[in-house]
């Protein structure tokens, strides 16, 4: 499990390399700088945005310096669920998610979220202006995030807003990451990571 984890990980972040890629490079370049991207983690990814899973739009890497507007998990997941609703899909079932850049507010220049629909494996990446899908060709290894059983990223932050306030120093730098996995966030910075319990939002050592 731990190798699967490893693997996963390594997609995730290859995942991210092929849509700042996509965005930015256009005709037969973008296949020799994805090739690169995935040799460089060891992995293969396929990347037909075909079959049962809709397709979206690209979408660039953006800071919380830029004049975007940070946006909510929540709204992250509405924008997946309206996606499987305009192509006659139930909503899908989430079972990964990750923030970049997260402000105290809990809101994250983009989420990455990793669902299923059917038998279908993808990766949702949205900014608030965008939405992506990537084919992803395996079941994931985490349980399923199930909607009223996990506190959203900005009632974990609110309980815990001294910290939060520490970390990003009173809103002058956001959060690096925050992950959800089998029922555990993962707050990432400079100073390193701290994990909580993701339906109390207790801290664990």
């Amino acid at each position: 499990m731990k190798a699967n984890r490893y693997i996963f990980y390594h997609h995730i972040k290859a995942v991210e390399r092929y849509m700042v890629a996509r965005t930015y490079v256009a005709g037969g370049v973008i296949g020799c700088i994805l090739v690169l991207a995935l040799l460089g983690t060891g992995c293969t990814l396929p990347v037909n945005e075909g079959g049962a899973v809709p397709s979206g739009s690209p979408s660039p890497a953006i800071g919380l310096n830029e004049k975007d507007t940070p946006v909510s998990l929540m709204d992250a997941i509405r924008a997946l669920d309206l996606q499987a609703q305009k192509n006659n899909q139930p909503a899908p079932k989430i079972y990964y998610f990750r923030g970049i850049q997260v402000n105290r507010s809990g809101a994250a220049a983009e989420w990455t979220i990793g669902a299923m629909e059917g038998n279908s494996s993808f990766f949702f990446i949205y900014n608030g202006k965008k939405g992506s899908v990537v084919p992803w060709p395996d079941a994931f290894p985490y349980t399923e995030i199930i909607a009223g059983k996990f506190m959203p990223p900005d009632e974990l932050f609110n309980s815990h807003k001294l910290l939060i306030a520490d970390l990003i120093h009173s809103g002058n730098q956001a959060i690096s990451e925050l992950e959800l996995q089998n029922g555990v966030y993962i707050l990432s910075d400079k100073s390193g990571q701290r994990k909580f319990d993701a339906r109390t939002g207790m801290e664990i050592p």
